[in-house]
């Protein structure tokens, strides 16, 4: 994804939106706001809402590397009050945040401009980069009034910003960018919107020609030029997006426009599809290359292995001793000049540099592969995690993963030895399941990866308790395996132990009732990804229990405590979507003290459906008791259709799972 959509679909989320306006008003910036709008009392069109927004503009000049936005917000409810809190992303070093002004306008006219200085705060960190914020609160918002603000965003051309931008072949005049990046509009907002007037004004000297795509726009609307070389899109009353829990990507969702560059004039669908797998071969292919150096590496990591599998297991292993760049802090110039890290050409400079990126590692493996004799190549992969594939959208940028393809004895193998941690046959669940150019000299063919398997995304929980006075204490292990054990891998790379130490400890109090302790006391097979990712806790867990006369009801699935259906509503807007299928498997056994009987346990449960399988199993022994349960999500996706069925199977699951043992203090 270009830098400038990440930065925006960032702001948007985190934000109203904003707009500019054109027509300025000499005495405080704003343009004044008509008497109807300043007493309006509701929306029509939006019953109920706390808050609308009356205009949005977006007002972006390529040309001169900026855009200047502006949003004016009617608040109706206390509720609403909460919009006056103002956040503005920016990515240091390579957006630039300035010209802001706000103010808060009472249903009397009367004005109260932000006279404060924003603040900045840490909103997003990866390993390579941080997000921040200019953060402020409009002054003297109640039910009625109308705040807005506008603020101005300058594109600069940073180390980071160079290495995700679009060249420019040539410089040309003042004003002029030194990179040009996609744009995206994002037409739906949690808020209702009254009007937005979006213009864009793009980059034309040189050889670069604009191009666009609609989707989901109200049918009759589309950009219409305005002037010289701009275009503009003007909408009304834009009904607010439904969130709703487990749905698909929200830009698959909302209607957007897409912006994007070409050095060339555009293509037939099919035929730039072909022209981009065609130069990807090329390129690639001659990375490959075919040295007697690399068929040296291959004979040596391969021994005397005999089968295929055993073969590609151990250069899998080879390739990933590969020092990986991809999840390193992304280096300045100034220090990879200091590192005398060199740009590698070939798959023999990642072998004798020691060092790569992803996809050089992985362009690594099919040379070595080759190498020794097997049938080996390249898929470029989209990703699913932020929006699917388009295929008319004709931006290269959709497909820039590589994943290893093998074909030996009748059978395939997908593998991505250049994700670090990445078990072998694993690849990393955004690139499951989605649309893909498998390159050859002909531009390709496009297939689609392999769909996740519930089987390689297990949580394995133990828990040994015992029960005293209403709490539980002692000791549980959690395995995570495969998908879910590469996400906290990988997200141990970008942190340090104390933060993961941390985030393990939430997640597992997440699972408990509120008030209980949880303690991490050790991580297993922290780097050892052919292993499940163990990790152990001392737990006290609170408030267990509640007595009837001589009876006490004791929950046992533990897990549980905190579990709610997430499809709790009868109806539903959009498609029910998962990352990726799942699996958890529960073991828990209580001791008892002596004094109480178990007076009776829950029945066993076990269904099986199209969307998945709930297994639970009780047993008793001497004052211990036990309870096995096995839960999985066997789809990644479902219509709209289907959910009265998923609905209805998750009911039954989260009633099987507040089942309580009961007990009896024994008579005196």
């Amino acid at each position: 994804m270009m830098l400038k959509t990440l930065v925006v679909r960032i702001v948007f989320s985190l934000t109203i939106s904003v707009a500019f306006s054109q027509a300025l008003y000499a005495g405080d910036d704003f343009k004044p706001i008509p008497a109807e709008e300043r007493t309006l009392k509701s929306e029509p069109n939006a019953p109920g809402a706390h808050a609308i927004i009356l205009l949005w503009t977006d007002d972006q000049d390529d040309t001169e590397s900026h855009e200047v936005e502006y949003v004016r917000l009617k608040i109706f409810t206390e509720e609403g009050k909460k919009y006056a809190d103002i956040e503005i992303p920016y990515l240091q070093d390579v957006t630039a945040i300035s010209d802001i002004k706000a103010r808060t306008v009472h249903s009397d006219g009367t004005v109260v401009p932000f006279t404060g200085k924003p603040f900045d705060k840490l909103v997003v960190k990866t390993r390579d980069i941080k997000f921040y914020a200019k953060t402020f609160t409009l002054p003297d918002v109640q039910p009625g009034s109308i705040i807005e603000y506008r603020y101005k965003v300058s594109w600069a051309s940073g180390p980071l910003a160079r290495h995700i931008g679009y060249s420019l072949s040539s410089s040309s005049g003042g004003g002029s960018p030194s990179r040009l990046f996609n744009t995206r509009w994002i037409l739906q907002r949690n808020l209702f919107i009254k009007k937005a007037v979006l213009t864009m004004k793009p980059y034309t000297s040189g050889r670069f020609t604009t191009y666009w795509l609609t989707v989901g726009l109200p049918p009759g609307k589309n950009l219409v030029g305005k002037g010289r070389n701009a275009y503009e899109l003007t909408l009304e009353d834009v009904a607010p997006f439904d969130e709703e829990s487990n749905a698909p990507p929200e830009l698959d969702l909302k209607p957007r426009i897409e912006f994007f560059y070409s050095a060339l004039d555009v293509e037939p669908v099919e035929r730039f599809w072909k022209r981009i797998g065609k130069e990807r071969w090329d390129y690639t292919e001659k990375f490959i290359g075919t040295r007697s150096s690399i068929h040296d590496a291959a004979i040596q990591a391969v021994g005397q292995a005999d089968s295929v599998e055993t073969k590609l297991r151990k250069l899998y292993a080879r390739a990933q001793q590969i020092r990986n760049l991809s999840y390193e802090r992304r280096k300045t110039d100034q220090e990879q000049k200091r590192d005398n890290l060199r740009d590698n050409q070939s798959a023999e400079d990642v072998m004798k540099n020691g060092y790569g990126y992803h996809n050089e590692i992985n362009r690594l493996f099919v040379a070595m592969a080759r190498s020794i004799g097997l049938d080996a190549g390249l898929v470029e992969a989209s990703r699913r995690d932020e929006s699917t594939f388009l295929m008319n959208l004709l931006d290269e940028m959709q497909v820039t993963h590589d994943v290893v393809i093998v074909r030996a004895e009748n059978k395939k193998w997908y593998l991505d030895p250049g994700v670090a941690m990445c078990p072998f046959g694993l690849i990393r669940w955004e690139y499951t399941g989605v649309q893909s150019i498998e390159l050859n000299k002909d531009g390709g063919i496009f297939i689609s990866t392999p769909d996740p398997q519930s089987k390689n995304a297990i949580l394995r929980r133990a828990a040994h308790l015992k029960y005293e006075d209403g709490v539980y204490k002692g000791t549980i292990k959690v395995d995570y395996l495969d998908q879910i054990a590469l996400g906290w891998r990988l997200y141990a790379l970008n942190s340090d132990a104390a933060e993961q130490k941390k985030e393990m400890e939430d997640e597992a109090k997440g699972w408990f009732p509120s008030g209980s302790t949880v303690k991490l006391t050790q991580i297993m097979n922290a780097k050892n990804q052919d292993e499940p990712l163990s990790v152990e806790f001392e737990v006290e867990l609170a408030g267990i229990g509640s007595n009837v006369g001589s009876r006490t009801l004791l929950p046992i699935s533990v897990f549980q405590s905190n579990n709610k259906n997430p499809f709790q509503h009868e109806k539903r807007v959009q498609p029910v979507s998962f990352n990726y299928p799942f699996q958890e498997l529960d073991e828990v056994s209580v001791e008892v003290p002596a004094g109480l009987n178990v007076e009776n346990l829950p029945p066993n449960h076990k269904q099986q459906t199209d969307f998945g399988f709930y297994e639970s199993a009780w047993q008793q022994a001497g004052n211990t008791i036990s309870v096995k349960r096995r839960f999985a999500i066997l789809r990644m996706y479902s219509d709209v259709e289907d959910y009265p069925g998923l609905r209805a199977f998750y009911e039954k699951v989260n009633t099987s799972d507040k089942e309580s043992v009961m007990l009896r203090a024994q008579a005196k």
